[in-house]
């Protein structure tokens, strides 16, 4: 007996913004930027929940303390910090005011 493919559990507009805490104008913004996965049934919006956790993930930023881990795991290469590529704060009276 062959393999079927289960049908995609779709969620809707008011469900997805309920789920990401979010209006429904950013939604649809996203959509119209085609920023985020999506169908249109009827003419109506809907989202493939698997679909949306994979945008999820793939949209997720690492904090700095993982960029620090990460940095233990690369010597040689010094974390960036706001002041040049060296990682030390400018000398004072430095500014260049003078």
């Amino acid at each position: 007996m062959a393999d079927i493919n289960p049908l995609p559990r779709l969620l809707t507009l008011e469900q997805l913004t309920a789920a990401l805490g979010t209006s429904e104008r950013h939604v649809r913004r996203l959509v119209a930027e085609r920023r985020i996965p999506y169908l249109k049934v009827g003419g109506r919006l809907r989202f493939d929940a698997d679909e949306i956790a994979g945008w999820l993930d793939a949209a997720r930023r690492s904090c700095r303390r993982d960029r620090a881990v990460v940095q233990e795991l690369r010597p040689g290469r010094p974390l960036r910090s706001g002041h040049g590529s060296t990682g030390q704060s400018p000398p004072v009276g430095s500014a260049g005011n003078g």
